[in-house]
């Protein structure tokens, strides 16, 4: 659908503004309701009035309550493993706002109103925002205006080439349409769902609450703008890609495009909408998305994509482009003066023993591939193995979910419950509604089974627990609530001993011979025995002390114990020289460093120096000593 990609576009400013955007004015007000002699029951439907302060005047704000958001709205998201879960947010129905300023026909405004006013104001060509000062009492909220740089936002860009000749008339002749026959128009309803992809999920702070809020005022600014149409835009359900993209999102739009189409008919095919729209974060780009006009209606079809550019000094919104001076717009990688970043940690290691942190190159502003050690590397003492850049080693795992006390159950747990074939113990789900039976030689391989030794029984939202008590051991096992679609994350992961020289493989003890050799010879002739191979080809993690590529040129160990030796002294030296008293240790630190080198100099090169100052030795020294003493004899002579 044309229009609501165009908005969409037009509007995506507004998601990425905020306090620290360019603030012209911000103030602390206090709203005012303005009491009605309706009945409660009219108030849900009539709306509510506000007076509000701004800038030393007063406004008075006329609210009518805006359903666009069903009774069973969700925000879907992904944990750290993958696994997708979901919060509900049917409260938030009846909580939004659209009206306007009076005295200002052109004005518009969409509030989110419980629990404080939050959202924008438009008037007078100036936007405002709005929102509860949480930590005040009061009802005082603080108001600010948002200003861009470029006042004058261009919805089209210039070289939209896949936008610019069929979809520009389809949109010039469909708009003249509705103006023709918009008041014989009856009520219409179009569902959407809407994704927003890792990148931008980042950039708006990474915090879900406040991205969802974000996107309800945006859908509300939409649905101001439809009702002359009598349409209703309504927001199905949020998707927040909030650890790793599902699809790659670089390359053309209509790339991207075909991309999504082919994962949301996969993945998207249990979720009520009439339309899904997938937000791209863009440094730059030269067009606003891609879509197929005039199918939404066909549902393989119904998607689109919006691109959405940083506004910040180092871009220019008006064409989504990067400004001449930036070498990066965003990114962990760039920094506040536009500049790639080198050398700062840019992603930790998830797991210590199979995945690596890396660090920004000082050529890109993301974040280098995330390198993980090679599926099948020995891990844990040889006892396991790295798959996905985890170590699958049970301890490890009991004890990242329950506590440090926690570690992998006895066998007599695994054959307790995974033995039972139900939502706490299989290997693995069969159909829609049946487990898998684990046989007694892969009961090892099914769900993860932990020693639980707490008092406190363990409670976590929607997950349900079962203990079981086994030869004086407690156990426990956990089922999440998660749809029959999704993974179920307390399965055993491959990798996972299981018996001798074996270990679990799709729920099944198999041995690994292969794989582990493949990986161990990776090791020994690709990385010349002092490194680990990873999950990108002809590419190592060296040891401490060795170089890429190969891992086979060693650090000088003169050099390692000198650059030790710094660290331990010259680093603490000069953290202890922040402190007056402290000055004379680092100034005679600086001042004996050159001697101390000199000296050692001097005394390397001691018998070469003698050979050229001293070629022969006998003579001039019975010509010294003969000197010597006349002049002493002189001396004491005259005295």
């Amino acid at each position: 659908m044309f229009y609501l990609l165009a908005l969409f576009a037009g509007l995506n400013e507004l998601l990425i503004l905020g306090l620290d955007f360019q603030q012209s004015f911000v103030e602390i007000t206090v709203p005012e309701e303005i009491l009605s002699n309706s009945s409660d029951s009219d108030l849900e439907y009539e709306g509510i009035s506000y007076t509000i302060s701004i800038e030393g005047r007063l406004y008075t704000l006329h609210l009518t309550k805006r359903l666009f958001l069903p009774d069973d709205f969700v925000v879907y998201m992904y944990n750290r493993e993958g696994a997708l879960y979901s919060s509900s947010k049917t409260t938030m129905k009846y909580c939004n706002y659209q009206g306007y300023v009076a005295g200002f026909p052109n004005s518009v405004v969409t509030l989110h109103a419980c629990s404080g006013l939050r959202g924008l104001l438009q008037f007078q060509n100036v936007t405002y925002g709005i929102e509860p000062l949480g930590s005040a009492g009061g009802f005082q909220h603080l108001i600010y205006r948002l200003r861009s740089e470029n006042t004058d936002l261009a919805v089209l860009a210039e070289n939209n080439t896949h936008l610019e000749s069929e979809d520009l008339e389809y949109r010039i002749e469909s708009s003249g349409e509705i103006r023709s026959f918009g008041p014989k128009l009856s009520p219409q309803y179009v569902e959407i769902h809407i994704v927003l992809d890792k990148g931008l999920f980042d950039y708006m702070g990474s915090d879900i609450e406040a991205v969802t809020n974000k996107v309800i005022q945006i859908l509300g600014l939409i649905n101001a703008m439809f009702t002359q149409f009598k349409m209703t835009v309504v927001l199905s359900s949020l998707e927040l890609w909030t650890y790793k993209n599902k699809i790659s999102t670089t390359g053309e739009p209509d790339e991207i495009l075909q991309r999504f189409l082919e994962w949301k008919n996969s993945y998207l095919v249990l979720r009520p909408y009439d339309m899904a729209y997938l937000f791209v974060y863009r440094e730059h780009s030269t067009s606003i998305g891609a879509t197929f006009p005039g199918k939404m209606c066909i549902l393989h079809y119904a998607a689109g994509i919006v691109l959405v550019c940083g506004f910040s000094k180092c871009c220019n919104p008006s064409y989504c482009r990067r400004n001449y001076f930036a070498q990066c717009i965003s990114g962990v990688c760039c920094q506040p003066d536009c500049k790639f970043n080198k050398g700062n940690l840019c992603r930790p290691a998830y797991d210590e023993l199979c995945d690596f942190p890396e660090k920004c190159n000082g050529s890109s502003s993301e974040c280098s591939k995330d390198l993980k050690a090679r599926d099948g590397s020995l891990c844990a003492d040889g006892t396991s193995l790295c798959f996905g850049g985890m170590c699958q080693n049970p301890d490890n795992r009991c004890q990242r979910i329950y506590g440090r006390g926690s570690k992998n159950g006895p066998f007599a747990c695994y054959e307790e419950i995974n033995s039972q074939q139900d939502r706490f113990g299989n290997c693995g789900r069969q159909g829609e509604n049946r487990f898998k039976f684990c046989n007694w030689r892969n009961l090892l391989c099914g769900k993860l089974i932990c020693t639980y030794p707490y008092r406190k029984p363990y409670v976590r939202e929607n997950v349900a627990v079962i203990y079981s008590f086994v030869l004086n051991t407690v156990c426990i096992s956990l089922d999440h609530k998660f749809k029959l679609n999704t993974p179920d994350p307390m399965l055993i992961g491959n990798g996972s001993p299981c018996d001798v020289k074996k270990f679990c493989f799709n729920s099944e003890c198999v041995y690994l011979s292969r794989l582990v050799g493949e990986a161990t010879a990776c090791s020994e002739t690709q990385c010349s025995g002092h490194g680990a191979c990873t999950n990108e080809a002809d590419l190592c993690m060296c040891h401490l002390g060795y170089f890429s590529p190969n891992c086979s040129v060693r650090r000088s160990r003169v050099i390692k114990d000198f650059v030790k030796w710094l660290r331990e002294h010259v680093l603490y030296d000069y953290r202890a020289a922040e402190h007056p008293k402290k000055n004379w240790l680092l100034i005679s630190f600086y001042i004996s460093l050159p001697i101390f080198f000199i000296v050692a100099i001097v005394i390397l090169k001691w018998k070469s120096l003698k050979e050229c100052l001293l070629p022969e030795e006998s003579p001039i020294t019975e010509s010294g000593s003969e000197s010597t003493y006349s002049y002493s004899s002189s001396s004491e002579h005259s005295t």
